[in-house]
């Protein structure tokens, strides 16, 4: 790519960051604003400011980082067709840039040395049959128990959240958006891990998600909108890498994400008890469990391109749109550089992903680690979510509960 093509995407801000809410700001319009994909599949604007004045570095840190002679914070927001690039893909292109890259290159490798050793281990014919069980499972009754109940869920659910947003006297297309660090990766581990050896690091923040919908809905209801009654369980979407999260070195950048829509249970104040977040969050766990264990995300994956590829784009759109299967939200989980990085010499302190909102779906949440930190963050319809920063709250007091539960002795369940 040239100097001047690269000149065409990147653009410098001449004003100063002044604080957190400026710097939302400018995430919300990036957002939304058009990007016209016949000029440039990709774009990234720059600002700078005083140290810690876009809110996203920690007040403590940034006093840290001003001792240590930084007294200044450049920040890059970047975004990209999602046809050029997924989630892991960026972070590949993120890690060579960074001055640790060949560290991170080694990283990749040994992980797929350790893939390739397991594949090449000699297997008795207890183990081929039980690996070919295994394809037939996945596969065959898995697609039919996927395709079922994908077409249930397009069917029959419906989103509490639509006619919220159809009476809401916020007009439509604006956002809310913000964030939140969370805790050390191997706590938010021990938290799952306490209430069932099932329970992945994922598993738990869907939790917090399902926590803070229920409660955003209970306050809907209380602030007299039509709604009705709040449904025992909501649709989620969950993104998957299908390769794994990994990007293989040679390997082109590309979209490689497929999903699946869950049925999540709600767990409202009146049936909230000691123990019950973690029955929740284990039930909400066995619930993700059995749709990895089908190829939805990949039956995702092939339809979306298909329809994409080949299909008129009004017609394309109306399949994507369907295929949300009246979903309230979307969780997704980027795994991020296990320790932290620089640029040029410079420390990188906070590498963030936002989801821009698909049509029909109200909210985005991207879960995140980085450095062996786990943060999050929230984009969010406003009429759906009016206050960002008291569903965020919701989401980390679900997160504490849980914690204080997982602190509790009891029996850990298989």
């Amino acid at each position: 790519m040239d100097n001047f093509q690269v000149a065409n995407n990147v653009n410098q801000s001449m004003n100063e960051l002044r604080n957190k809410a400026e710097f939302i700001r400018c995430i919300e319009e990036l957002s939304t604003s058009y990007l016209d994909v016949s000029k440039r599949m990709w774009e990234a604007k720059i600002y700078t400011g005083p140290m810690g004045s876009s809110g996203a570095i920690d007040c403590n840190r940034a006093k840290s980082l001003i001792k240590d002679g930084y007294d200044r914070e450049s920040v890059v927001l970047f975004r990209v067709h999602h046809a050029l690039a997924d989630g892991v893909s960026l972070g590949v292109v993120v890690g060579d840039l960074c001055d640790e890259s060949e560290e991170l290159n080694r990283l990749v490798w040994t992980k797929v040395k350790e893939i390739e050793q397991r594949n090449k281990a000699p297997k008795s014919l207890s183990e081929k049959a039980g690996i070919w069980r295994f394809l037939f499972l996945y596969y065959v009754l898995g697609s039919i128990r996927a395709m079922t109940l994908q077409l249930w869920h397009m069917f029959v659910s419906t989103n509490p959240f639509d006619d919220i947003m159809e009476r809401s006297n916020i007009p439509a297309g604006l956002r809310s958006t913000t964030w939140r660090s969370v805790a050390s990766v191997e706590e938010a581990r021990k938290i799952g891990k306490s209430a069932a050896k099932m329970v992945s690091l994922n598993d738990v923040f869907v939790a917090c998600v399902a926590s803070a919908i229920q409660k955003q809905l209970e306050k809907h209801k209380r602030d007299g909108t039509n709604l009705a009654s709040i449904p025992s369980q909501i649709n989620i979407c969950v993104p998957v890498h299908l390769s794994g999260g990994i990007m293989l070195p040679g390997q082109s950048l590309g979209n490689n994400i497929g999903a699946f829509v869950a049925a999540i249970p709600l767990l409202s104040a009146s049936n909230a008890s000691s123990g019950s977040r973690r029955a929740h969050l284990i039930k909400v766990s066995s619930i993700l469990k059995g749709w990895k264990s089908t190829p939805a995300s990949r039956i995702g994956w092939m339809v979306a391109k298909l329809a994409s590829d080949y299909a008129p784009t009004v017609f394309a759109k109306m399949v994507l749109k369907k295929a949300n299967a009246q979903a309230v939200a979307i969780v997704s989980n980027i795994r991020g550089f296990p320790f932290a990085v620089h640029l040029n010499g410079r420390p990188v302190e906070v590498v963030s992903a936002f989801l821009p909102l698909p049509s029909g779906i109200p909210i985005c949440i991207v879960i995140q680690s980085y450095a062996g930190a786990m943060s999050f963050t929230v984009e969010a319809d406003r009429r759906a979510v009016p206050d960002v920063e008291i569903f965020a709250d919701w989401m980390m007091e679900e997160y504490t509960l849980l914690k204080r539960e997982s602190e509790t002795p009891h029996t850990t369940s298989l």
